[in-house]
């Protein structure tokens, strides 16, 4: 029965320590795109643990692709959070205070925002420019000869028309991107099929079991119950089995950091954990929030076109009005219940504000981010 069924039954703690100690580990394009975002001692600590399985690492082409293609443009979005910071912390002082540009207090509130935030910069913004990267030089050397070759264009096409297929019967993985919009020599949909089409190819040919990392967490990839991640769709390893007759596990990115730690027997900062953890379901993830404000919902999808323009002007606008009219209710509480005990239900009215307040933040910066990148002249789909 054991067999018939092994893909519905969860890998004990010992069997999972020993697939990390004899497996391939294969990392997503989202968990080297955010090795530009990190602060510099997450990155440290990602690349260290890649260099100390550098034995057992391999990339498949598709991410190698995905990563070299897109890479310019990570780049320029990690420079420009810095570019409008320091406005974006004063201003609302500014506002709230009613502080004049020349009040001497606030030229000294200036003055310490901007020496903060050049020291961040400083210290944790490693690359700023795609002729200048040590983060590249070093997947460059960590993965040399353990990329694997790319498809054809006939095998291409033939995914493409299969992918097509499982998409429709919501087939793992990448059915969530059936509705990205691609161009014609863009493979963008078909992605996270290609990737694990690739995987495959490797764990048959090679004889190699695969620990899969990675930062997305859509439902195409994890068995998720009651906002839970239980593991890898039963799906996934069943055709990973049937396919290679070889093991197949998936790690969250900070899953995968608090592994580490245990199997190297070493010390990582929670904050760490913690960063990486922020980061699993940006940059657009998360994003799925903004259903609430109904036709600005398309605009945190995949795609970025010039178009957008106003309507993400327009869509900023209402998140900030929105954040306000919460931040003065989130006052008024605090004033009305100065030095007093809050009620239960005044409690929960107050928690539910600070959580919309956080999830209209997220919002806003995303918003914000794809307005800045249109305004530089950045687009993910011709105009």
């Amino acid at each position: 029965m054991k067999n018939a069924i092994k893909e519905y039954i969860e890998l004990t703690d010992d069997e999972k320590k020993e697939l990390w100690e004899n497996a391939t580990f294969v990392f997503d394009t989202n968990v080297f795109f955010n090795l530009y975002r990190y602060s510099k001692k997450t990155r440290d600590v990602l690349i260290d643990a890649m260099a100390e399985l550098k034995d057992r690492i391999w990339m498949p082409y598709h991410v190698a692709y995905e990563f070299m293609r897109k890479r310019p443009e990570i780049i320029y979005e990690s420079a420009r959070r810095y570019s409008n910071l320091e406005d974006e912390i004063l201003r609302p002082c500014k506002e709230k205070l009613r502080i004049k540009d020349d009040d001497s207090d606030f030229n000294l509130l200036q003055r310490y925002v901007h020496k903060w935030i050049e020291q961040h910069k400083s210290n944790n913004l490693l690359v700023e420019t795609t002729s200048n990267d040590p983060i590249l030089a070093k997947i460059l050397e960590l993965f040399d000869g353990k990329t694997g070759a790319s498809y054809t264009v006939d095998e291409l096409e033939k995914i493409k028309k299969e992918g097509s297929d499982r998409y429709k019967k919501k087939i793992p993985p990448g059915f969530k991107d059936a509705n990205k919009s691609t161009s014609e020599n863009d493979n963008n949909t078909y992605g996270d099929l290609i990737i694990w089409k690739q995987i495959m190819d490797y764990a048959k040919l090679n004889n190699k079991n695969v620990i899969f990392v990675t930062h997305d967490q859509k439902d195409d990839w994890w068995n998720i119950l009651h906002g839970k991640t239980l593991g890898p769709l039963e799906e996934l390893k069943k055709e990973f089995s049937l396919n290679t007759n070889m093991q197949f596990n998936m790690y969250t990115m900070d899953s995968f950091v608090s592994r580490y730690q245990t199997a190297t027997d070493s010390k990582v900062d929670t904050s760490i954990i913690n960063e990486v953890k922020s980061y699993t379901h940006t940059p657009l993830g998360a994003f799925a929030l903004v259903r609430e404000f109904g036709e600005y919902a398309s605009l945190l999808g995949n795609t970025l076109r010039a178009d957008d323009l106003p309507e993400l002007n327009e869509a900023i606008e209402f998140v900030k009005a929105k954040k306000a009219r919460r931040e003065m209710e989130l006052e008024s509480i605090a004033h009305k219940y100065y030095n007093k005990t809050k009620p239960g239900s005044v409690q929960k009215i107050e928690k539910n504000l600070k959580d919309n307040i956080r999830q209209d933040e997220t919002i806003l910066y995303e918003l914000t981010r794809r307005r800045n990148l249109l305004a530089h002249g950045f687009f993910s789909e011709p105009n």
